[in-house]
């Protein structure tokens, strides 16, 4: 506890370095991140060894909760006083949101998919957004091809060869699974669509 380190030119013990940390803990979002920032400004002023040693015993909390509450600090969107009305007020929410790129993270909050009631869960989701686009255009791009390959084989056709599906001798539920795929791609395509619509 007696360990003593320099914080704004001032040497200041470990004691008083949480005592700083606790003042500015709060569910507000101005609150979050002036508790960031004031991390940052620690960490940036103490040693590897010191800065471990605030968080023993996590207290206030580990250093791995400190380190997210920075990464919330240092984005420019969500550090913006600008939005904080239309932030949620809860770290873990805004530590997902961090992870979003800037100019996306402007979007959705200008389209009002970031809001101040936003659950976790849905931020983890907006995080994941272009995965999940991404995904949704490989599934597109390869399902209808594979669907119409497997129709050849099972026709007796050769691969890329579409001419056996103009004679008309083509099984029904041949058919009926084809038609089945044919619904399973328009959803994907309509997800993607969806998706788009909230760029």
């Amino acid at each position: 506890m007696g360990t003593v380190t320099k914080f704004r030119g001032n040497k200041r013990t470990i004691k008083e370095l949480r005592e700083l940390i606790y003042d500015t803990l709060g569910k507000e979002v101005e609150h979050i991140i002036e508790t960031g920032k004031l991390l940052i400004e620690i960490n940036d002023s103490t040693d590897h060894g010191e800065w471990e040693e605030i968080f023993k015993d996590n207290k206030p909390f580990s250093v791995q909760t400190a380190l997210k509450r920075m990464a919330i600090a240092r984005h420019p969107v969500l550090s913006n006083p600008a939005h904080g009305r239309a932030l949620p007020s809860s770290w873990r929410t805004l530590y997902e949101l961090s992870q979003i790129p800037e100019k996306l993270l402007s979007k959705f909050i200008e389209k009002g998919k970031i809001h101040s009631e936003l659950k976790r869960s849905e931020a983890e989701r907006l995080k994941n957004y272009d995965e999940e686009k991404e995904v949704l255009r490989q599934l597109i791009k390869g399902g209808a091809y594979q669907v119409m390959e497997a129709a050849l084989a099972d026709c007796g056709g050769n691969p890329g060869d579409f001419s056996i599906l103009e004679k008309g001798d083509v099984p029904q539920e041949l058919m009926d699974l084809v038609d089945k795929a044919g619904d399973a791609w328009n959803s994907l395509r309509n997800q993607l669509h969806s998706l788009m619509k909230e760029e």
